[in-house]
Order: C-alpha cells, then structure tokens, then sequence
C-alpha cells in the first residue's frame, strides 16, 4: 500500500477538527450583535406624557423617536444602536421635561442585548441599563 493511501485508511474513520490559531493563540472570531438593546419608559408620573428621544454617539444621531406613554403606562421602542462606546440619551415631553444621560454600550450589550429604562416622575426622570 502506498504512503499515502495507508494514512488515509487510517484516518477514515477519525473525525477532522480544525482551529484558528495566529501568534500561537486561538483566534476570537467578532460575533455580529445577537439582541437588540431597547429603550423602556415607565411613567410613574400624575399625567399622560408625551416624550420625544435621541440618543447620540460622537455626535451622530443614533436612534430618535416619540412615544405616548400614559400614566402609570410603560412602552417600549427598539435602538438602533450597534456599536460599543459613549453615547447618550436625551428626552424631552411635555411640561418642563427634559433631561440627558449618558450611559456607555459594550460588547457584551450588543451580543446579549440590554435594556435601557427610564422612569419618569412629576419631578424628572431617571435613567437606568438592565443587562
């Protein structure tokens, strides 16, 4: 049996694995965003509230919108936010409404999704990340 041949009967039935190793390592691969991060707001406020929302990253316009959410109401909008780094919330609504947070995106937010929540109060609002 020729060199060849006899290694390959010997290996027929042997399942093959393959790795990506560079510099001696296993290599990372970058998994694409798997959940989407959502923006939640809570009214815990007296009144129905109509609340516009942007949220920045470096200066550009992420995601914006407008919900109507009534009193003792919650609604919920997807982001469009797919990048790690810096960004920021800011709301505006009826009355003397308006506010801005900052709050910073991962890796992991975007693989495992996370959700932003703001409650909103007859005295302002607050900000919160649930991952």
């Amino acid at each position: 049996m020729a060199p060849l041949s006899r290694r390959q009967a010997l290996l027929g039935g042997v399942p093959v694995v393959a790795l990506a190793i560079g510099g001696g390592c296993i290599t990372q691969l970058d998994l694409p965003s798997t959940e989407e991060i959502t923006l939640a707001f809570s009214n815990e406020s007296s009144t129905d509230v109509a609340v516009q929302f942007s949220i920045t990253a470096g200066g550009s316009v992420v995601s914006e919108g407008e919900v109507q959410v009534p009193q003792g109401g919650y609604e919920s909008v997807a982001t469009r936010i797919d990048a790690t780094g810096r960004h920021e919330l800011r709301i505006e609504g009826d009355g003397e409404l308006q506010s801005s947070h900052p709050f910073k995106i991962d890796e992991y937010d975007l693989q495992h999704g996370s959700g932003l929540i703001v409650e909103i109060h007859d005295d302002g609002t607050e900000m919160m990340m649930e991952e």
